[in-house]
């Protein structure tokens, strides 16, 4: 897969995972480097910081087939490319990361275009109704950061079947 890679400052230090101010994070979509075992399923990880995108990354890794992406443009060409299974979604993306709009804009592309992956949002706001909001707009999961390793592991499996191997 073609690496697509955009500049963009870390959006804001009310989150949870910060890093230092004045770094910068490449936005890229990136398929795991191991070779594929009996056609894994593929999950796409669209979270803009990269500390947190690495944890996840490795937890899935072994079991799933991982594209990760930064902001909503990497994941939207990282969808259209075809094969995602899953798509584990962050709400506050780049350039707009102290409101989630740009990932409901992703959340509103699939369910327009590609309405048979399912998205599970990774999400630290505030809005108490946005769970549900999301549930009715299609979004299989809602998962509150700080994530809960069990619980995100738990629902990645369930999604996708139990097992990493592409079902036929």
């Amino acid at each position: 897969m073609r690496a697509v890679e955009r500049m963009a400052p870390h959006p804001g230090a009310e989150r949870s995972q910060i890093r230092p101010a004045g770094t910068r994070e490449h936005a890229r979509v990136r398929s795991e480097a191991a070779p594929l075992r009996g056609g894994r399923r593929t999950v796409l990880l669209v979270e803009d910081d990269p500390r947190l995108r690495r944890l996840v990354y490795h937890m899935l890794k072994r079991t799933y087939r991982v594209l990760e992406a930064g902001d909503a443009a990497a994941a939207i060409a990282a969808i259209e490319g075809g094969g995602v299974d899953l798509v584990l979604l962050d709400l506050h993306l780049p350039p707009r990361g102290e409101s989630p709009a740009e990932g409901l804009r992703v959340v509103d592309w699939i369910a327009k275009t590609m309405d048979r992956v399912p998205v599970v949002v990774m999400s630290g706001d505030q809005d108490r109704s946005l769970p549900e909001s999301l549930r009715r707009g299609g979004v299989k999961e809602f998962l509150p950061k700080p994530l809960d390793v069990g619980r995100l592991l738990e629902v990645v499996g369930d999604t996708l079947g139990g097992t990493g191997e592409t079902r036929s």
